[in-house]
């Protein structure tokens, strides 16, 4: 109920007027609500408009009430008392002055909401006007801000009332409305029920988390914790001594704003920009109601900032075959090192994009160069070289691929064969070579077996078939296939035998 307030009526605007009747006269957004004790109600209003927020201060609030008498089937009239002789009006600056001292800088903030003036700066009309409007709502909304917060300020801006005057089990009703009507701003009247008994107590907030970012920390909970009570407020809370005393982040409470025409996100988060890392705290958070009230601190967390940024990227060099079984990789670091380095891990692969097993342990910082002896040279592997800190951060170098020299080439395709269909589509096929290193195959054609044949494939074909679409309206009756097999050194094997296909004759 208390989001009602801040962010509905401190991001309410003209536009948030309501019809009252078919004759189209507007209504000023008007709400209470009532908290009940075994002997007491207390009482809390607001106004989304700022102009009819003064209007009505100035004329004052009107709070009557009636007991709840009889029941459903034997229902009582309602028999209005007026519980303030004198309307209820904010507080004048002499009032301010009188009952808060001059170090209580949150009463200033209010005299300033209350009594302070909007000043424009633009020269534009039209854009003097809109300013002005939204310095208005600002100030509106920061008192609404404060009164949420205090109740002693809430009762001095003119938007709240206490009834001690009840009897513990009855049930109220209450009535809220301007003691002299406002042509400009018509105000309908507001009601509230209450039941004097003992408020159930407000639930704490069980649901926190942290994130740990560099020199950050993000608070998280779920705003719908509770379903019976969504807080519009909290009071942000941290200990630095173990969790034994806990104190504000600040004296003004963290309020969850909603764009217009949005939904709520179900998950509250609040960001701490931290000095530096690894300082351990402990958070809590207290949900704050729209009569000042700080629910019990739920669980307390305990988090800091961490190191989040990955050290310089190394730099592979080239490759260097030390023998049949091992290659040498070397890297450098472009600058000097980072402080907290904490060394070097070597990762190899079969494909480029991974994924990278390793195959050392860290390495020192000083080191520039691994020998990797258990290498077997089929199939070709690719490299890589990642700087590791002393918070596991990594960042990885570019792969390079390591082959060895190797001018053997892949034994000839076998089983080449071919099926052909009455609309021209061709499927080759052929059994699958056993070479470790073999990357694929290149498909190549040709319309008479003594012509040069053409490369069919762009690129090289893994799979053992390969489809080909004919164009049938032609004269020639054969098409011829050859393959060839290829390995990671590129190096092919002879042509297949030539294998003649005969085209459907359509013609």
């Amino acid at each position: 109920l208390s989001t009602l307030f801040i962010v509905s009526l401190m991001l309410g605007a003209s536009s948030l007027l309501r019809a009252q009747d078919a004759d189209s006269t507007e209504l000023v957004a008007f709400r209470m609500l009532a908290r009940s004790a075994p002997d007491s109600v207390v009482l809390r209003w607001g106004l989304d408009s700022y102009p009819a927020w003064k209007s009505a201060g100035r004329a004052g609030f009107v709070v009557e009430r009636a007991e709840i008498r009889g029941d459903a089937n034997n229902p009582q009239p309602f028999t209005w008392t007026r519980l303030t002789p004198t309307p209820v009006r904010p507080f004048t600056i002499e009032d301010w002055r009188m009952r808060f001292p001059p170090e209580d800088s949150l009463a200033g903030a209010a005299v300033q909401a209350l009594h302070g003036q909007a000043v424009v700066t633009s020269g534009d009309p039209f854009g003097s006007i809109v300013e002005l409007h939204m310095q208005q709502q600002n100030l509106m909304g920061f008192a609404l801000l404060l009164a949420d917060l205090r109740a002693d300020l809430a009762a001095g801006l003119g938007l709240r009332y206490v009834d001690r005057d009840v009897q513990p089990g009855k049930g109220y009703i209450y009535r809220v409305f301007v003691a002299t009507p406002i042509p400009d701003f018509p105000l309908d009247t507001v009601t509230a029920i209450a039941i004097t008994k003992p408020a159930a107590p407000l639930p704490a907030i069980a649901s926190l988390y942290a994130e740990e970012g560099e020199k950050q920390v993000v608070l998280k909970w779920d705003r719908y914790e509770h379903l019976e009570r969504s807080y519009g407020g909290y009071m942000i809370e941290q200990s630095t001594d173990g969790g034994n005393t806990f104190f504000p982040r600040s004296d003004i409470p963290f309020m969850p704003v909603t764009p217009e025409g949005e939904d709520a996100l179900p998950i509250v988060e609040y960001n701490i920009r931290l000095e530096r890392n690894y300082q351990s705290v402990w958070y809590r958070i207290r949900g704050l109601t729209a009569f000042g009230e700080l629910s019990p601190p739920g669980p307390a967390v305990l988090a800091m900032g961490r190191d989040r940024t990955a050290p310089k990227q190394p730099a592979i060099l080239p490759y260097e075959i030390v023998n049949e079984t091992s290659v040498q990789l070397r890297w450098e670091l472009r600058g000097a090192p980072d402080a907290d380095l904490d060394g070097f891990l070597i990762a190899k692969s079969v494909s480029p994009d991974g994924p990278y097993d390793p195959v050392s342990d860290l390495l020192p910082t000083g080191a520039r160069s691994y020998v990797d002896a258990d290498v077997q040279n089929l199939p070709a592997h690719y490299y890589v070289v990642s700087a590791v800190d002393t918070a596991g951060n990594s960042r990885m170098s570019a792969p390079i691929l390591a082959l060895f020299p190797d001018s053997i080439p892949p034994a000839i395709p076998s089983g080449l064969h071919a099926e052909i269909d009455s609309s021209g589509v061709l499927r080759l096929a052929w059994a699958p070579n056993t070479e470790a290193d073999l990357q694929g195959y290149r498909v190549f054609y040709a319309n008479d077996p003594t012509h040069e044949f053409q490369q069919l494939t762009t690129k090289i074909t893994t799979d053992t078939v390969f489809v080909d679409t004919l164009t049938l309206k032609t004269l020639s009756e054969e098409i011829y296939y050859k393959l060839t097999a290829l390995d990671y050194n590129f190096n092919h094997s002879p042509f297949t035998e030539a294998l003649m296909v005969e085209k459907p004759d359509i013609v």
